[in-house]
């Protein structure tokens, strides 16, 4: 059963053409074409322009509010990044334990908690969207997209840009109602499974029948899926066939791969700036910084141990507000003349 339900959506997909009733008329709803698609983003921007509407908020006005009312601040905002963090953290170690059954089941349930709390964090951050200029502006041009692509049984075109403003709003309210919402897991089981895995391996984007440009947003998707299972087939560490069939499971494994690939970068830039110095055992090398990503790069490139002191001194220097700070007063300096001074000791001894 769940196989017919694929076919279906794949060929609905492929077919990009659906059909809806309006007052007992029979209608149909085509693909949009590139001018449809210029003419709409056209549409957009007149309504941002249109002076009809100044006195709706910007969205950047409504994030404000949203900060000065508590509903949404930065906070905020950084506690939803660090869930981004969590879930991909959660799908590498699902990658990592995807052997073990009873630890896919827990971080399954895990994943599940912080996808909810990223979706409810959402609706709160968007309270207001609704109420903004760019959200009118965005249903404006989502209904401009539905109206020029309605079809009559003769298949002549209801609405073009200069009738869309007089179009009755009814009958593209009927056919964005029967407009298919496909879940992102279904088009992602159909790119990597029969029929359409062959379909696409035979011929790969000429399968869809016509230029990119004019694909629609499913079959854009799908392929842009089928490309990716090709790179994971193709990859010299391609995971099993349990791993792939596991949505969760293999964005772990991109994830694994994208953290070595950068590790792997980290090291080459770590011997292109130190040089034959690495590993010498040196106390300190100094390397200019141009810009806050250099910063970053240059203190990851640290070990443990250097990035306590690193912590530690700049701890020393913010309390001491402005003061000067010598350097044989840092706590990692005074360590080192004792150690120095220990091993000069065990020296004279040895020498007498």
């Amino acid at each position: 059963m769940e196989q017919i339900e694929l076919d279906n959506l794949l060929y609905q997909i492929l077919y990009g053409i659906y059909y809806f009733t309006h007052n007992k008329i029979s209608y149909k709803c085509v693909p949009n074409t590139l001018q449809d698609k210029y003419e709409a983003g056209l549409i957009y921007q007149d309504v941002i322009r249109d002076i009809r509407y100044e006195e709706m908020l910007t969205w950047e006005q409504a994030q404000r509010i949203s900060q000065i009312n508590g509903t949404w601040t930065v906070k905020d905002e950084a506690g939803m990044k660090d869930l981004e963090k969590m879930v991909e953290n959660t799908k590498l170690q699902l990658y990592i334990n995807h052997t073990n059954p009873q630890s896919v089941q827990q971080l399954k349930k895990k994943l599940k908690k912080i996808q909810t709390g990223i979706a409810r964090s959402n609706v709160t951050k968007h309270k207001l969207y609704h109420a903004t200029k760019e959200a009118h502006a965005e249903n404006v041009r989502r209904e401009y997209l539905i109206a020029v692509s309605i079809r009559d049984k003769f298949d002549n075109k209801l609405y073009n840009i200069d009738s869309f403003w007089d179009c009755d709003n009814t009958i593209i309210q009927s056919a964005s109602e029967n407009a298919s919402d496909i879940a992102m897991n279904k088009i992602r089981k159909i790119a990597r499974t029969e029929p359409w895995r062959s379909m696409w391996i035979a011929q790969k984007g000429e399968c869809i029948g016509k230029p990119s440009v004019e694909w629609t947003e499913h079959q854009r998707i799908l392929c842009s899926f089928s490309k990716m299972y090709d790179n994971v087939y193709e990859s010299t560490e391609c995971p099993p066939d349990e791993v792939i069939e596991d949505d969760d499971i293999l964005d772990g494994w991109f994830i694994k791969q994208r953290k070595d690939r950068d590790e792997a970068k980290k090291e080459k830039s770590t011997d292109h700036n130190f040089g034959t110095h690495k590993g010498k055992g040196n106390q300190e090398m100094f390397i200019m910084a141009n810009n806050k990503q250099d910063v970053q790069s240059i203190i990851s490139n640290n070990d443990a141990t250097g990035k306590n002191i690193i912590q530690t001194r700049k701890q020393i220097v913010e309390n001491a507000k402005g003061e000067k700070v010598d350097d044989i007063n840092m706590p990692d300096v005074q360590r080192d003349l004792q150690l120095q001074a220990v091993q000069n000791m065990r020296e004279k001894i040895k020498g007498r």
